[in-house]
Order: structure tokens, then C-alpha cells, then sequence
């Protein structure tokens, strides 16, 4: 607030703070003006605040209180902890840096708590290895690095990752993921495929064919 609200004056533009809209987050759920709780589709801590904060913009437009609620309970995400499967799971989510790691921990934690899990990881050049390596080493018991379509070779993710505690192996690149991803099931392995659009994409693009 210090950092935006004077630069949103000074431009011209409207403050509105989310909570003095009558739009208010709950554990899973949105507490509309008129009292009503609304169900929030997707899995995850942040996300009831998000769809507090899309509410009470739209409410500002002039969007009918109705209207919100249908479009948030109907919304989708695809590939924001998306399950695919059960028995054993297969869930994607495309976080790809620290703070979305973090989140996805916690997430994790709050749905599976006692469900041990393998991931299935590939990231960019760019993301910040060493500071997503201790949410890795929470979310799940070993990781399977892959790389392909521009992302960080998985030989020097893995020996990166390896550094920091974090039990990673390579095992090639996008095209061989849905191999991978069907021969861990097949051994009864939970999973967790992350780290990148293009991972959940390519995984999704294979699944949903």
C-alpha cells in the first residue's frame, strides 16, 4: 500500500482496498456483501483472496452481485493444482518460481498431508533453483528432472538440486514425459508434475488427447 496508493493518486485513479468492498475470503470460500458464502473452485490458500479481489473489481464495474458468483463458482484453471487422477494421483501445477513453490507446499501439505508424493519437475534458465529446493524437499520424496522446449538441462538442474539436499535424477527431456509419468504410476508412485507452463502443458497436451 505505501508503494502503490501514492502512485495511483498521483495518476489519478481510484483506491479501493479489497476489504472494505464487503467481499471477504474464507477458508475455501467467498463471503459475498449479501452474506453468502461462495465456493471457490480451486484448491489452494491464496485463492479465495484472489477471487475476493476479482469480486470486489468487478463489483466497482458495476457487475451484478449474481453474476460474480456465477462466474467465480464456474470458473476453471487448468494446470493450477489440477488433479488428474486418483489411486495413485497424478496432480499438475505450474508453479515456477520460489513464492509460487511455497504456496504450492502449503497447498500440498493442506490436501495430502499424509500422502507421500514424487515430483516430476522441469524449470526455465532463469527461475531461481536454490530457493525453490527446500518447498521441493516438502513436497516430496525424490524428483524427476526433465528439460526440453528451452527449459534448464535436467543433468545440471539435478546435480544443482542435489546440493541443496534435494534427492533428483534426470530422466529426459518433454517428449519422453508421458512415458515417465505412466511408468511411475504404474509402480504406485503419487505425482506431482510442476516447475513450468511447458512441463504441465506437455503433459496435458498428451493426457487430454
Amino acid at each position: 500500500d505505501a508503494v502503490i496508493e501514492p502512485v495511483a493518486r498521483d495518476l489519478g485513479a481510484t483506491v479501493i482496498h479489497r476489504d472494505e468492498t464487503g467481499w471477504r475470503p474464507g477458508e475455501g470460500v467467498l463471503r459475498s456483501p449479501s452474506g453468502r458464502d461462495v465456493r471457490v473452485p480451486f484448491a489452494g490458500r491464496p485463492y479465495p483472496g484472489n477471487a475476493a479481489l476479482a469480486a470486489a473489481a468487478a463489483a466497482h464495474l458495476g457487475v451484478p452481485e449474481a453474476a460474480i458468483v456465477a462466474g467465480i463458482e464456474g470458473a476453471t484453471f487448468p494446470g493450477r493444482y489440477q488433479t488428474l487422477a486418483s489411486d495413485p494421483w497424478l496432480i499438475v501445477d505450474v508453479a515456477h518460481n520460489p513464492d509460487a513453490f511455497r504456496v504450492l507446499a502449503q497447498t500440498q501439505r493442506h490436501t495430502h498431508p499424509e500422502t507421500p508424493f514424487h515430483l516430476v519437475l522441469g524449470l526455465m534458465p532463469d527461475k531461481d533453483a536454490a530457493a525453490i529446493a527446500p518447498s521441493l524437499s516438502a513436497l516430496a520424496d525424490s524428483v524427476h528432472v526433465v528439460d526440453g522446449d528451452d527449459l534448464r538441462a535436467a543433468t545440471d538442474l539435478a546435480a544443482l538440486l542435489r546440493t541443496h539436499g534435494v534427492d533428483a535424477h534426470p530422466r529426459g527431456d518433454l517428449s519422453s514425459l508421458p512415458a515417465l509419468v505412466a511408468d511411475l504410476r504404474a509402480a504406485g508412485a503419487n505425482l506431482l508434475v510442476t516447475g513450468s507452463h511447458h512441463v504441465v502443458g506437455a503433459l496435458l497436451a498428451a493426457w487430454l488427447r
